[in-house]
């Protein structure tokens, strides 16, 4: 199974505003019966604000791709690799997991 997402955020600090896009691709994975899946997320960032220096007022912007991030999830206890139809019927108990991510500059 693969699903796409999205989400913006946006951040001020005095007179600067930071706008933050982000869409992210993940896969669900079978790893040895239990669920986990591989993520991909790529974000996008705007900052915009003014400054003071020397008195004079500056007015700053940037914007561009800020560094993607992959990541890989699996849970280790409690959650099995199921098929759709057996997925309705799980009862979640206990779930015990791990990831590592990392960032690619």
């Amino acid at each position: 199974m693969n699903f796409v997402t999205g989400g913006i955020a946006q951040a001020k600090s005095g007179s600067y505003t930071l706008h933050t896009q982000a869409v992210s691709l993940t896969h669900v994975i079978d790893f040895a019966g239990q669920s986990g899946r591989l993520t991909l997320a790529l974000p996008y960032g705007e900052l915009s604000g003014t400054g003071h220096v020397g008195g004079q007022a500056i007015n700053a912007s940037a914007e561009g791709l800020s560094d993607p991030m992959i990541k890989a999830s699996v849970n280790l206890y409690g959650a099995p690799a199921l098929s759709n139809s057996q997925f309705r019927d799980y009862q979640q108990d206990l779930i015990i997991g791990a990831s590592i991510a990392a960032t690619i500059p």
